[in-house]
């Protein structure tokens, strides 16, 4: 049924909807293919992947500045890809 909607991106999306597992590892799958398509800019996607990293870290140690800075670290990134998703500024 997938392929109904997605004929283009077959693989991606198989990867991120029914391969990526726990929460992290999924914004880190779309982060890396954000970085290859180009989709957005390098630095957001590279926000995503950092985010990614950093969010079970805050988790295990559970250090409240740790905390702050993994949720600002995927904070930005999604008010950004947000706003050029509004605006449609899709050439990078």
């Amino acid at each position: 049924m997938l392929h109904l909607f997605l004929p283009d991106y077959l693989a991606s999306a198989n990867l991120l909807l029914f391969r990526t597992g726990p929460f992290p590892l999924s914004l880190l799958v779309p982060g890396i293919n954000f970085i290859r398509k180009k989709v957005i800019p390098v630095w957001v996607a590279g926000l995503f992947c950092l985010g990614a990293i950093t969010f079970p870290l805050n988790r295990i140690t559970r250090t409240e500045w740790i905390a702050h800075i993994a949720n600002l670290v995927l904070l930005v990134p999604s008010l950004v890809t947000g706003w050029l998703l509004v605006n449609q500024q899709d050439k990078y």
